[in-house]
């Protein structure tokens, strides 16, 4: 989500691009995307998405390990945070529910405290 709004803040007319390059990918699940294609790495599964819960003792019943980083980009699209433009070329756009989640993030990491507590719950309009 982080990163998300990032690209879209960054954008042009809060259409955001994602960079490839830079998303988990497990080529299993998502052929021909990411780094890890082009590179002729296999997926590992310790890279896959950690929920919260999974620090600070990493619990492995909190970490999915098939997850990279466009199951995340479908699960927010899911949750009606994100628009998906165009995933060959990587465009999002945040939905006004995905800027109020955004923007509770951002003032979540500015009060000190981490991505892996953030609750959901605890944010207002969402």
């Amino acid at each position: 989500m982080a990163y998300v709004e990032y690209c879209c803040a960054n954008g042009q007319g809060g259409i955001g691009t994602l960079e490839h390059s830079c998303l988990r990918c497990n080529p299993e699940y998502h052929p021909f995307r990411g780094k890890y294609h082009r590179e002729g790495r296999s997926w590992r599964p310790e890279w896959g998405t950690r929920l919260k819960g999974f620090f600070p003792e990493q619990r492995p019943e909190f970490q999915l390990p098939f997850h990279d980083d466009y199951h995340c980009l479908e699960d927010l699209e899911a949750a009606g945070l994100v628009e998906i433009v165009s995933l060959v070329n990587g465009f999002v756009r945040l939905t006004d529910r995905g800027i109020q989640v955004a923007s509770a993030l951002g003032a979540h990491k500015a009060r000190g405290a981490g991505m892996p507590i953030l609750s959901l719950r605890r944010c207002k309009g969402t």
